[in-house]
């Protein structure tokens, strides 16, 4: 992993001319576009600062309990703050990428996270923590924001599903490897060294960032503007985006059902908790399956379209939470965990090529700050939800429920698909030329 990690950070020189190539970073495997192999770079930023949210999350309960002497709804109401903070800022994060370039909206997000980290190093309170895990929470609503813009907005048009599976591949790396590296800098230097280790991480993020150059904006796009044409610019965003969001809002409504209830569920269907063949070893299933199946079928949408490949996700993604609400074995559940890799790979980069295509290339950093927050909202009420039916019915209810709401997410799709076929085939109608 460190050797492809230095051969990634090198391809910053310009080798292009001097004929350097490296064997994991071909020109095949990069997705074409104008950053070239600097694409590789924003791989990296995104991992790097995934491995440091992964990191610090898991154990700031345990800071708020053992340090600040808070209670669990205490800690639930830090750790909320900090995600309604984060989704409510990613439309401002946006916009402010429009106005002042992508590259330098993400780096003074990532410092502002770093001050956010370091200020847990001085956080004695409950409201000096909320405040640190708020800024800390700025910089994942920018890295989703900006980066998938910046990746849209660079890449040429028959490569973006490919580009968008590639570079979605370190936001799982980061969870994977995050809570390790925390759990490892818990015990060599307490919590002093994990809030050290995560702004270390953002410091590298700024380092990789520094080679790769922004898209440029559009001149009408920097330009001051107004309350009102600023809420009329997200009005006429969020009408373009709507569709998809909500489709998105959907299925990760699912993704905060399985991160949060997950283990609760396998457990009551007489599935262990840990262990080799234990619930908690579904997760890395999963995440196993979801970076194969980027690397394997990465271009799928490219070749089928955004809108036939949400639908055969969509139905994927019903199957594999019907699996799981009736899973009393590993190997049930492990199967389930493949397919659910298996359609989430595929279906952020079709939802946001869909959130995207009808988009101004200077409106396009709002547009999917918009779409994000709609992703995020819809992870959040599957917690919602999720807890509700497993303590009013039972966990295998609310697992089937979200299979429900997998269909009509595909509903939507397949209406969409038909509105797209009936304008290109009015659009394919030749004139009236009677007088």
């Amino acid at each position: 992993m460190m050797t492809v990690w230095i051969r990634t950070l090198a391809f910053w020189i310009p080798n292009d001319r001097i004929g350097v190539q490296f064997p994991l970073m071909t020109s095949h495997f990069t997705p074409s576009g104008a950053l070239g192999r600097r694409f590789w770079l924003l791989v990296v930023v995104s991992t790097l600062i995934a491995v440091s949210s992964g990191a610090a999350t898991p154990l700031l309960p345990l800071f708020i309990h053992s340090q600040l002497g808070g209670d669990a709804t205490a800690t639930g109401l830090v750790i909320s703050i900090g995600s309604i903070v984060g989704l409510a800022s990613q439309p401002l994060v946006g916009t402010l990428a429009d106005r002042w370039g992508y590259k330098t909206t993400l780096i003074v997000a990532i410092i502002v996270g770093t001050l956010g980290i370091l200020l847990m190093l001085v956080a004695f309170s409950l409201p000096m923590a909320t405040i640190s895990r708020s800024l800390f929470g700025i910089v994942g609503a920018a890295v989703n924001t900006i980066c998938a813009a910046w990746v849209v907005s660079t890449t040429a048009k028959n490569d973006r599903g490919r580009a968008l599976s590639l570079y979605g591949i370190g936001v799982w790396i980061g969870l994977a490897v995050g809570p390790q590296l925390g759990q490892a800098a818990y015990d060599t230097a307490s919590f002093a060294g994990i809030w050290l280790a995560c702004a270390a991480l953002l410091g590298l993020s700024v380092l990789a960032l520094a080679p790769v150059r922004s898209p440029e904006i559009e001149p009408r796009a920097a330009k001051r503007m107004t309350g009102r044409e600023r809420m009329s610019e997200w009005t006429a965003a969020l009408k373009v985006v709507a569709l998809p969001g909500v489709v998105s809002a959907l299925s990760w409504s699912a993704e905060g059902l399985i991160l949060t209830f997950l283990i609760i569920h396998l457990q009551s269907r007489g599935i262990a908790a840990s262990g080799l063949f234990g619930a908690a070893s579904v997760f890395t299933v999963f995440g196993v399956s979801v970076i194969g199946a980027r690397l394997l079928i990465g271009s799928i949408t490219d070749r089928l379209g955004a809108l036939r490949t949400s639908g055969y996700s969509l139905v994927l993604l019903a199957v594999a939470l019907v699996l799981l609400a009736v899973a009393d074995t590993f190997a049930v559940a492990a199967a389930a965990a493949v397919i659910l890799g298996f359609a989430f790979a595929p279906l952020y980069p079709a939802l946001t090529m869909l959130a995207s295509e009808d988009l101004a290339p200077a409106r396009r950093g709002t547009g999917l700050g918009i779409f994000g927050t709609f992703t995020s909202l819809g992870t959040a009420v599957g917690s919602l939800y999720g807890g509700i039916l497993t303590s009013e019915i039972s966990s295998s209810a609310a697992f089937l429920a979200a299979a429900a709401l997998q269909l009509v997410g595909l509903v939507i799709v397949i209406v969409a698909s038909r509105r797209a076929s009936r304008t290109i085939h009015f659009a394919k109608k030749p004139p009236n030329t009677q007088s």
